[in-house]
């Protein structure tokens, strides 16, 4: 199967719900797939010749879209609200010592990118998660370079799916909600005080947030 399209973004980063509106859409999609914790730039190429669908959803593909693989695959960079990621990352202990072995494979392969996490931010949880956001939108999704392939969740399952080459059916609104986790986002003026918050609240100008959450059964059903 010719691998077609990869979305990737944040993890916490509304991957999933991407996964469940293309599916929903039809598409023949998979999740964390052909991208794992385990990809290596070397093993990307098999792993992309040997992808099982024509879609792949995984924030683990975001380091690889320059890889020479990839060249002729379309990208779509999926956007989240920064505060909201930075704040599910913290709420679910992403960055925290005592975490479980799930956790782990996310804290090494996010470390991998960021590598400030095991030194400066190691025991800063919440400055951790702050940096670790900061660094993936500007330096590995690189969002502001390639803006022409990025979409914003908040702006619905619809524009979502144009942005994937996919068209809108009326049945994609059975899609089943993703990431509400309920955790609280933090706020601007209680959590932005240390030195990354001023990187933080350069990037919320610089992609269009402000104090907002969001809510993902809204999301995908607006049209």
């Amino acid at each position: 199967m010719a691998l077609k399209t990869i979305v990737t973004g944040y993890p916490r980063g509304a991957t999933r719900w991407a996964y469940q509106v293309l599916k929903a859409a039809g598409c023949d999609v998979g999740f964390c797939s052909v991208f794992t914790h385990q990809t290596t730039p070397q093993y990307a190429y098999k792993a992309i010749a040997d992808a099982p669908h024509e879609f792949e959803v995984s924030w683990f593909a975001a380091p690889f879209l320059s890889h020479p693989a990839v060249e002729d695959i379309n990208v779509v960079r999926l956007e989240r609200d920064p505060m909201s990621v930075a704040s599910s990352l913290y709420w679910m202990g992403a960055l925290r010592s005592a975490h479980n072995t799930y956790m782990e494979d996310w804290s090494s392969a996010m470390a991998r990118s960021a590598p400030e996490l095991n030194e400066f931010y190691r025991g800063r949880p919440w400055q951790g998660s702050l940096y670790f956001v900061c660094e993936w939108a500007e330096k590995v999704l690189e969002l502001s370079t390639y803006s022409d392939t990025c979409v914003k969740v908040e702006d619905g399952a619809s524009i979502f799916l144009q942005a994937c080459g996919v068209p809108v059916y009326s049945t994609v609104k059975g899609a089943a909600p993703c990431n509400v986790s309920g955790c609280r986002r933090q706020s601007e003026t209680d959590d932005l005080r240390f030195p990354i918050g001023k990187r933080m609240k350069k990037l919320l100008k610089e992609r269009g947030y402000s104090e907002v959450s969001w809510d993902a059964s809204k999301a995908a059903n607006r049209y």
